[in-house]
């Protein structure tokens, strides 16, 4: 089961952090310590794509800043050009198992030079 991300919006340029937190109960909103977790975030101009010819950027997350609260930070490189993109996530755990959470749209607009 994938999760629906909420639509981003960002302006070129921009190179501040979107910081993701996992929950093992969003209800009691109990983090899970994601240390020894990878994470990427990918962003494509497909949905779906077949392959990585659409994609657009991939950001690996930084857990060693705050992962034991469960805090994962990805840092946009602020070359992305302008335009309507999708983004997903996927996380490989401490035990080597990969999952992808879901997706979203993501667009960046032209920022002020």
């Amino acid at each position: 089961m994938s999760i629906s991300f909420p639509d981003l919006e960002r302006f070129t340029g921009d190179t501040d952090p979107h910081i993701l937190t996992i929950y093992s109960d969003v209800r009691s909103e109990k983090t899970i310590d994601v240390t020894s977790w990878g994470f990427i975030l990918t962003i494509d101009t497909r949905l779906e794509p077949d392959d990585n010819s659409t994609q657009v950027v991939s950001i690996f997350g930084d857990t060693a800043t705050d992962g034991a609260n469960g805090k994962v930070i990805f840092v946009f490189p602020g070359t992305t050009p302008p335009g309507d993109y999708f983004y997903g996530i996927k996380r490989t755990d401490g035990s080597g198992n990969t999952k992808t959470y879901g997706s979203g749209k993501i667009t960046f607009k032209q920022g002020i030079p």
